[in-house]
């Protein structure tokens, strides 16, 4: 982010942090959401802190703030009842779904311990599966424990991640791939090749990655069962 901001600065260019996945995560020291000019935040249901749909934004700049808050909120102006000085859009968050929210956020202490529980038994269990690959953390970053991540070796595995996931299906258990890489979806895709984009370390990562079942109440057991039948599946002919 810092190399990020520094080049948006030399040509004048906004920056928004797409923190939809990074609550109350930390780089070098500073809060994920408050690394740029405005950030967004998912509260979709298989987040850490969820109300099942929609989304918050955070930013320090009072200006910005009104003009977020009228086009959220229909576009009436704060300071004069049932007056539209501008086009907006219904974007609120239901005062229920914010009481979801709050309920979690007091208790996030006990949603993150139990998030790097999660992480840390994957990561025991797993530890010394050939292919298995894991997510490395740089000293500087504190992560949101969002998804437990792993990339899928073919050669050292003797399967391919799409396979792994089709057998872990088999036995009682769903996982879901990486995202497919911006470049490779029909929007983009066209510009992309006219750009003549290579992007060979996302592509690796969109063909290879799996995320593996993560959420507050998955037990101790469940994690230790899914490791055991990947590590069982290793190799199978």
């Amino acid at each position: 982010m810092d190399a990020i901001n520094r080049i948006a600065a030399v040509h004048g260019l906004w920056v928004i942090e797409d923190a939809a996945e990074a609550h109350l995560a930390r780089y070098k020291g500073r809060p994920a959401g408050g690394l740029a000019r405005m950030a967004t935040f998912s509260f979709y249901g298989n987040k850490i802190f969820t109300c099942g749909e929609g989304g918050a934004i955070t930013l320090n700049d009072p200006h910005l703030e009104l003009r977020t808050r009228t086009l959220r909120g229909q576009g009436v102006d704060p300071g004069r009842r049932y007056y539209f000085p501008v086009t907006g859009y219904n974007f609120r968050l239901t005062n229920l779904a914010c009481a979801i929210l709050c309920a979690q956020l007091e208790r996030r202490e006990d949603i993150l311990a139990r998030r790097r529980e999660i992480f840390s038994l994957y990561g025991k269990h797993l530890k010394g599966v050939p292919g298995i690959g894991f997510q490395p953390v740089a000293v500087w970053a504190e992560p949101a424990h969002w998804l437990y991540c792993v990339t899928i070796d073919e050669q050292a595995y003797g399967h391919t991640r799409d396979e792994l996931m089709e057998f872990l299906v088999r036995e009682g258990i769903d996982t879901r791939p990486f995202f497919i890489p911006l470049h490779r979806l029909p929007p983009f895709r066209e510009e992309s090749k006219k750009r003549g984009d290579f992007l060979p370390v996302t592509e690796e990562l969109g063909r290879t990655g799996l995320n593996l079942p993560t959420y507050n109440s998955l037990g101790d057991d469940e994690i230790q069962e899914i490791a055991e039948v990947i590590r069982r599946h290793a190799r199978e002919e």
